[in-house]
């Protein structure tokens, strides 16, 4: 048989794995995936419980939109401040299910940019949060220059580790908001 009618053959009697469509269904990529039609008529607002961030969802909206879900889906741009949320959003669920919530906390990323946030606001923030929320470590998506950088904060041992894909160091203004 000609290549070319075999591959024709091939292409109409697709193989189904059913143990990887079940295991797609668990996937957070494949359920994006299922959205993807609502994505295109308006974006979704999605609310977060206060315990996440320690700021109520009304003050900080997260609206994902079609572009954010192919940004995640797609992998190959930069990814907006709302697709950071939802990650956050995401660990934060992965560790209460782990039974890990009172560990690890999470920063919410709009509210330490130095774009829309005073200094003393930042600070305010961060230091309300960790003082109520007692987590052991906190996870901080920071963006700077277009790129998104991860800060690790253990308050109790006065550490900050630094983690950044293109070996940056942490800008000035960042270390002043965590000195302060």
């Amino acid at each position: 048989m000609p290549l070319l009618a075999r591959a024709k053959e091939v292409m109409r009697e697709p193989h189904v794995d059913h143990a990887n469509i079940a295991e797609a269904e668990d996937d957070p990529i494949s359920r994006l995936l299922t959205i993807l039609p609502r994505l295109k008529k308006k974006p979704i607002q999605l609310q977060w419980d206060i315990r996440v961030f320690g700021v109520d969802s009304s003050d900080v909206p997260l609206y994902i939109s079609l572009p954010d879900a192919l940004e995640i889906v797609g992998g190959n741009s930069m990814l907006n401040i709302s697709v950071i949320q939802l990650w956050a959003m995401y660990m934060d669920k992965l560790s209460v299910e782990q039974a890990q919530a009172e560990v690890y906390g999470f920063i919410e990323p709009q509210s330490i940019q130095k774009s829309g946030n005073t200094q003393v606001q930042i600070q305010q923030y961060m230091q309300t949060w960790m003082s109520d929320s007692r987590r052991h470590i906190y996870m901080a998506p920071y963006i700077d220059g277009s790129h998104w950088q991860l800060m690790v904060i253990i308050p109790k041992e006065y550490t900050v580790v630094w983690f950044c894909s293109l070996h940056r160091k942490p800008s000035q203004e960042i270390k002043s908001q965590l000195h302060g």
